[in-house]
């Protein structure tokens, strides 16, 4: 995912979204085929993330929504599963984040 970031940063937006759809889909696989590894979990969440920031950078806010709302619902459910794990506690927070600063862009106040 991180070269995909550094497609985002160059203006590469093809090679990104190539480099992400392949993570979100070796993420997806690992997630359901191990449902108990959180860290295949986490991971599946920074796909959407990694998805949600390249819609944004293409003016695509309903797309990087909808991403951020998947990551949402894993950052949620990992959040309640593992109530005494500070950085899953923290991801959920920087979820809430990015779709704050996604109502500000749009307006929503």
């Amino acid at each position: 995912m991180r070269l995909g970031s550094l497609d985002i940063a160059e203006g590469n937006w093809q090679a990104a979204r190539d480099r992400f759809k392949e993570a979100l889909d070796t993420s997806q696989r690992l997630a359901e085929m191990y449902p108990d590894v959180t860290n295949f979990q986490v991971n599946l969440s920074a796909a959407y993330d990694g998805f949600a920031n390249l819609d944004i950078a293409e003016g695509n806010r309903q797309a990087a929504r909808n991403g951020f709302q998947k990551m949402l619902e894993i950052c949620l459910r990992l959040a309640k599963e593992h109530s005494d794990v500070p950085d899953l506690q923290q991801n959920l927070s920087a979820v809430y984040e990015r779709l704050a600063n996604l109502d500000v862009a749009e307006g929503n106040r």
